[in-house]
């Protein structure tokens, strides 16, 4: 648990595209927080370097001489813009979608409970 409650982590259906290659994508969400996050996992011979992005912001956590932490993200990391406007375009899309099938889904579960307490 975290400040921003429960979490769950899932394979990303939108993988993140670092190099002209798709990496392996995570899709990070909490229970507070309407925004997900993804983390990508870029493999490399020393170690492992994680790109975790959000509508808000986006980091790199690599590792250097031995030492693991967060630093600014490389411009080799970052989108190239036309996939980067593509997939926002379709995640705003789908948010969309998500909004409203959640807010008639929470209309009827309210309904029904009515119905049953009555």
């Amino acid at each position: 648990m975290t400040e921003f409650g429960k979490y769950t982590v899932m394979v990303s259906n939108t993988p993140m595209v670092i190099n002209n290659e798709e990496v392996k994508t995570y899709d990070l969400s909490y229970e507070n927080t309407s925004n997900p996050i993804q983390v990508g996992v870029v493999k490399a011979e020393e170690c492992v370097t994680y790109i975790v992005r959000s509508d808000e912001f986006e980091i790199e956590y690599a590792c250097n001489k031995g030492v693991f932490g967060v630093k600014k993200i490389e411009s080799k990391y970052q989108p190239q813009q036309a996939v980067h406007t593509y997939y926002q375009e379709r995640y705003a899309r789908f948010r969309s979608l998500y909004e409203s099938l959640k807010n008639e889904f929470d209309y009827s579960a309210a309904s029904a409970e009515y119905k049953v307490g009555k």
